[in-house]
């Protein structure tokens, strides 16, 4: 190993390490990842604190949790350091032990891997069901003319789909919004379906920390969605659906509208 002095180092990370080479393998997107390696020689005592620097994460300093990022690549900035491996170099002074009573040596070599971290950044789920409702009196009858009984009308199956869009990585909720919007339709298209078709059921969340130490959340909304319309219900006299409204105000339904964009998971 040539001599480690100042000709043979460079600071990398606040120490000081003789960089011994750099191996990089990329591959297709659909035959493999890439990895990159880099192997270094640092000072024995050092290499606790530059492994750490070098993979981030938590550590308790006065009774707080810290976290740190690991440190990304300097050219391909998506990829990080996931893997670092040591193994003790004997130098001039030879072996000796350290305060530990472990056997100690004069550097260490660091083979330092970087790779692509995949980030999950949420997830959509879509339930299809139907819903029994009563037919209204008066919408059907026997085929001879004779009006149905109150317990003869039968239950009709309305199609309804439930759509659950989770996002990760969320640095904020709106958290008023939210409350806000819970058991309103959509006042314009949403998601592909008409206005007054989909219902903001509600929504749940997580705190989480990513792998770089950044606290986020993790934030699931509910939908449901009734191709026929929140507001339109089957009316006897015609058997037809047809949108009711508020008894003190014809332009406003059972359900009432929003912006449902406001969620914050898209439209």
């Amino acid at each position: 190993m040539p001599a480690f002095n100042a000709n043979t180092t460079v600071t990398w990370l606040g120490f000081q390490v003789m960089d011994e080479g750099t191996e990089e393998d990329f591959a297709g997107s659909n035959t493999g990842t890439a990895c990159i390696k880099r192997t270094v020689v640092c000072k024995w005592t050092d290499r606790v604190a530059l492994h750490q620097a070098l993979l981030g994460g938590g550590a308790l300093v006065g009774g707080v949790v810290v976290f740190t990022a690991p440190y990304h690549h300097p050219v391909y900035t998506w990829m990080y350091a996931t893997h670092v491996h040591i193994e003790g170099v004997v130098g001039q002074s030879g072996l000796t032990s350290d305060v530990n009573g472990w056997i100690a040596y004069d550097y260490a070599r660091l083979t330092v891997e970087f790779q692509q971290v995949d980030t999950d950044y949420g997830n959509d789920q879509i339930d299809f069901s139907g819903a029994v409702v009563t037919a209204p009196e008066g919408a059907f009858k026997w085929q001879d003319g004779t009006p149905l009984l109150s317990s003869e009308r039968p239950g009709l199956v309305r199609a309804r789909t439930h759509f659950t869009r989770t996002k990760n990585n969320v640095t904020s909720l709106p958290v008023s919004t939210i409350i806000s919007l819970i058991g309103k339709v959509n006042n314009n298209t949403f998601f592909g379906a008409a206005a007054e078709a989909v219902l903001f059921v509600g929504a749940r969340s997580q705190r989480n920390f990513t792998a770089t130490g950044t606290p986020n959340w993790s934030y699931a909304a509910s939908f449901s969605i009734d191709p026929y319309g929140w507001n339109f219900f089957l009316r006897g006299s015609t058997a037809a659906y047809e949108r009711i409204v508020n008894a003190q105000n014809t332009s406003v339904g059972p359900y009432l509208l929003g912006n449902l964009t406001g969620v914050g998971v898209g439209s």
